[in-house]
């Protein structure tokens, strides 16, 4: 049985607090049309060292990916303005609590990460807003430097997890059932086997020299099936490079 790993995937700290980003990225609910939403997250926890408070915040992997992009472009504030990038959480039960992460530029080109948590209540979009003032907030602040090494560490991260999880047969997106009846097209064909295969391999053939390493080192003590015809492709696609 292989070990499945807790990786903290970035950290960041100061003499006033502590940032460690990790991620839930392989999670699903059914809905009632039987599709597996994709529900899948990064998780930025704060901590104040002082005071002790502690607050974590789940954002998708999609503003995810756009938020980091934006960092690691030098477009932050070009994308999200004065502002800053806002990203509306929390639960409904038993009660509405409201979640927020807010990101924005200081003065002095650092990156502000500000999770409040309070009582909520439901907008018009779905979205958890905040029901008056927060109970409880905390802050730090990253420096620009800090801030890029983190969005790189954290995007690539997600991306050799996407190609992983692909390979795998378990794709991060929505997973819809099978079409039912006695229908060819219904069941799953060698040709549809090898059209997947190629996918994979043309995700791993976009990949830098970097990634392709960082990858092979995540997996190459793995023994699973998957991972060694991941290995396999990897390997592949080096010796086409050495050519």
């Amino acid at each position: 049985m292989e070990e499945k790993l807790n990786i903290k995937i970035a950290k960041t700290a100061t003499q006033r607090s502590i940032m460690d980003v990790t991620a839930s990225l392989d999670y699903r609910k059914k809905n009632s049309k039987n599709e597996d939403v994709y529900k899948g997250s990064i998780i930025f926890s704060v901590t104040e060292v002082q005071s002790g408070k502690y607050e974590k915040a789940w954002v998708s992997k999609a503003k995810t990916k756009m938020l980091l992009h934006s960092m690691i472009n030098h477009q932050f504030e070009n994308v999200f303005g004065p502002n800053g990038f806002t990203d509306y959480g929390g639960s409904t039960k038993p009660t509405p609590r409201a979640r927020i992460l807010n990101i924005k530029m200081s003065p002095k080109k650092q990156f502000i990460f500000t999770i409040s948590e309070g009582p909520g209540r439901l907008g018009e979009n779905g979205s958890i807003q905040m029901a008056g003032k927060p109970e409880k907030s905390v802050q730090t602040y990253i420096a620009y430097q800090d801030g890029l090494q983190m969005a790189h560490e954290v995007y690539d991260y997600i991306r050799d997890e996407e190609t992983k999880a692909m390979v795998n047969g378990k794709p991060l997106y929505t997973i819809m059932p099978a079409f039912s009846g006695n229908s060819a097209a219904s069941a799953p064909t060698k040709t549809s086997t090898i059209s997947t295969k190629e996918q994979y391999q043309t995700k791993i053939a976009q990949m830098t020299d970097a990634q392709l390493k960082q990858m092979y080192e995540k997996i190459k003590d793995s023994n699973s099936v998957k991972d060694a015809e991941l290995k396999k492709m990897i390997a592949e696609e080096a010796k086409k490079r050495r050519a």
